[in-house]
C-alpha cells in the first residue's frame, strides 16, 4: 500500500480534546499556520487530558496544570494530588498522523527537565512564567519524604515508545530510587489515549452496591469473600436500578426464556422457598468489599458495600428474576470476591469468570467474548454510533447498517483474510463452531494461537 492510512482511533482524539479543554486551555502562542496552531493546542490539551485521567482531578484543575511554553524545560504540565501525594510531570505530543512517537531530542529534553526537578535545580525553570507561579508549592512538595513523582510521556501515535527513549528514564530511575517507588516513568500512546476516551480503562460493573447477606460466611485470606443468602426481592431491586450493567463483565447477557430459564422461572413462581436449594446462585467480584463494623461478629447477617461490583456467573438467574418480576420472600445464594489484594486483578477476574461458568451450558463461542479485542472494537465503533454485539443476549437487534454481531464480524474477517486456499472460508461454511475453538492451531511462539485470535488481531 503506497499510502499509509491513519489509525482509526486518531479520529476521536481532537473532538474529545476540544470538547473538554476548548476555552480552558489557552492556545499556544507558537505556530504560524492554522494547522500548526491547532496541533499546538491539541498537544497542550493532551497534557491536561493525561493529568485528568491519571490523577482523577477535574477538567479545570487539569487545564490549570499546563506550563507549556518557552523555558518549560520540556515539561508541558505539572499537577500534584494530595490524595496519593503524587506529583505528575507530563510531556505531551499530538501527532496528527496517528503514527510514530515523540522525537528523541524532545524526550531527552523532558528527561533533563525531570532530572533538574528531582535534583532541586530550580533555576532551570525560572524563565517560564507558569513555572515561576508554582515553584514555591513544588518546593514544598519535595520537602515531604513520602512524595512520589511520576514522569508521563503521552502522545497520539499508535507506535509503542522505543527502547532508546525508555533507556533515558531507566537510568534516571536506577539513580534516584534505591529500591523504592519514589520515581517512575510511564508512556501512553494512542491506544491508551483512546482507552481514556472510550472508558476502556474503567472497570466493568456498578460503582457501588449495598446488600444485606443473611446467614453469612466470610473468608479473609488471601482474598476477602462474603457469601450467603440474599433476598430475591433485593436482587430484583438491584437489577431494576442498574440493569445489564450488573453483568457487563460476564461472558454473556440474559438470553430470554430459554428452556433452562423457563425452569428457573417455574421455581421462582411455584416454590420460591426452595429456590435457594434448587439454583446455583450468583457469583460476583468487586474492587473493594467493606463489611459494616457492627456486623463483623454478627453470624445472622452482614451488611456489605461492594465497589466496582460485577456479577460474573448467574446472568440467566439474574435476568429471570427480573423478567419474572420476582418479589417473593425466597432467597438466592450470592458469593462476592474482593480483588483488592490481587497482584494482577485483571487476570484473576478473568479466571473467576471462566471457572465459574464452566459448570454451565456454555459454548466455546461464549468464552470468545472474554478476549479484550472485542470490547476494544465495541468501544471504538460505539463512538461513531455503530453497535458491535459480541455477547449473546435477548435484547440484541437484527444486524443492519449500525448493528452487527460476533458471527457477522467473523464472517467478514474470514472473507478478508485472502488465503489462497480459502481454508477458513471452507471451515466457516462446513463447521462454524470450529472458528470459536480454544484449541491452539499455531506453534506457541506465534502471537495468534487460535483461529479467533488469528482473525481478531490487535491491529
Amino acid at each position: 500500500m503506497s499510502v499509509v492510512e491513519k489509525p482509526y482511533e486518531i479520529n476521536h482524539v481532537p473532538p474529545r480534546l476540544h470538547r473538554d479543554f476548548e476555552g480552558r486551555v489557552p492556545p499556544a502562542k507558537s505556530g504560524k499556520t492554522d494547522r500548526e496552531k491547532e496541533n499546538n493546542f491539541l498537544s497542550r490539551a493532551l497534557a491536561a487530558f493525561a493529568v485528568h485521567r491519571l490523577s482523577g482531578c477535574g477538567l479545570d484543575e487539569a487545564a490549570a496544570s499546563v506550563v507549556d511554553g518557552g523555558g518549560d524545560a520540556g515539561i508541558d504540565a505539572v499537577y500534584h494530588t494530595s490524595t496519593s501525594n503524587t506529583l505528575y510531570v507530563v510531556q505531551s505530543k499530538f501527532i496528527e498522523s496517528g503514527r510514530g512517537e515523540p522525537e528523541l531530542g524532545d524526550v531527552s529534553k523532558f528527561r533533563d527537565g525531570v532530572d533538574n526537578l528531582l535534583r532541586g535545580i530550580w533555576t532551570a525553570f525560572e524563565t517560564n512564567a507558569a513555572w515561576v507561579a508554582i515553584l514555591p508549592r513544588v518546593k514544598q512538595y519535595f520537602d515531604d519524604a513520602s512524595l512520589r513523582v511520576r514522569a508521563i510521556l503521552v502522545y497520539s501515535g499508535i507506535n509503542t515508545v522505543s527502547e532508546a527513549r525508555l533507556h533515558l528514564f531507566e537510568a534516571l530511575e536506577a539513580r534516584v530510587n534505591h529500591g523504592e517507588e519514589y520515581f517512575r516513568f510511564a508512556s501512553y500512546g494512542l491506544s491508551s489515549v483512546h482507552g481514556w476516551i472510550t472508558g476502556a480503562d474503567e472497570a466493568a460493573g456498578v460503582d457501588k452496591v449495598e446488600l444485606e447477606v443473611l446467614k453469612p460466611g466470610m473468608v479473609t485470606e488471601p482474598f476477602q469473600t462474603v457469601y450467603g443468602q440474599v433476598r430475591i426481592a433485593d436482587i430484583a431491586a438491584l437489577y431494576a436500578t442498574h440493569g445489564a450493567k450488573l453483568v457487563a463483565a460476564n461472558i454473556r447477557r440474559y438470553k430470554g426464556l430459554t428452556e433452562v430459564n423457563e425452569r428457573i422461572r417455574e421455581t421462582l413462581q411455584g416454590e420460591p422457598a426452595n429456590f435457594f436449594y434448587l439454583n446455583n446462585g450468583l457469583t460476583a467480584y468487586c474492587q473493594k468489599l467493606d463489611v459494616a463494623r457492627t456486623d463483623l461478629a454478627n453470624h445472622e447477617k452482614k451488611r456489605v458495600t461492594a465497589k466496582g461490583f460485577s456479577i460474573v456467573n448467574g446472568a440467566q438467574t439474574l435476568g429471570t428474576i427480573h423478567a419474572a418480576d420476582a418479589t417473593s420472600e425466597g432467597y438466592v445464594f450470592l458469593k462476592i470476591i474482593s480483588l483488592e489484594r490481587c497482584e494482577d486483578e485483571t487476570t484473576f477476574a478473568r479466571r473467576i469468570t471462566e471457572s465459574t461458568n464452566f459448570q454451565n451450558q456454555i459454548g466455546a463461542r461464549d468464552f470468545v467474548s472474554l478476549d479484550t479485542q472485542h470490547e476494544r472494537i465495541a468501544l471504538q465503533l460505539g463512538m461513531d454510533g455503530i453497535s458491535y454485539h459480541y455477547k449473546e443476549g435477548d435484547d440484541i437487534p437484527e444486524s443492519d447498517a449500525t448493528n452487527f454481531n460476533l458471527e457477522d464480524a467473523a464472517t467478514a474477517l474470514v472473507c478478508l483474510e485472502g488465503d489462497s486456499d480459502c481454508e477458513l472460508c471452507a471451515m466457516l461454511l462446513s463447521n462454524r463452531k470450529a472458528v470459536w475453538s480454544p484449541d491452539q492451531v499455531y506453534p506457541k511462539e506465534q502471537p495468534e494461537q487460535t483461529l479467533c485470535q488469528r482473525l481478531f488481531r490487535p491491529e
